[in-house]
């Protein structure tokens, strides 16, 4: 009852100019309730959030490339309440940097 009917995940990565990549995707969260008991619990669930991840390479050679990367969550900052009086936050992001070697 905890865990959500389905979580789905849909979007795609489009590659622009200058090694810039934008992927914008929908999460699509189920129905899944606040406790086991089917007398008592609460529905939450069955919304949708729209994020975007964007990288950038900044550093190349012949053994790594380096990005620099942001992931932005819950863009339209929508509130969804969940199980025990909490709440999604809204909106949200993280940075970072990623370094790949071969």
């Amino acid at each position: 009852p905890f865990v959500p009917d389905y979580i789905l995940n849909i979007g795609a990565t489009i590659r622009l100019p200058w090694e810039l990549e934008v992927s914008p995707y929908l999460s699509l969260i189920g129905s899944y309730y606040d406790s086991s008991s089917l007398a008592s619990r609460a529905s939450f669930g069955n919304y949708t959030i729209v994020n975007a991840r964007i990288r950038k390479v900044v550093a190349s050679g012949n053994e790594y490339r380096a990005k620099l990367g942001v992931d932005l969550n819950n863009i339209l900052d929508r509130h969804y309440e969940q199980p025990w009086q909490f709440e999604d936050p809204g909106f949200s992001f993280l940075a970072r940097l990623e370094l790949e070697l071969w």
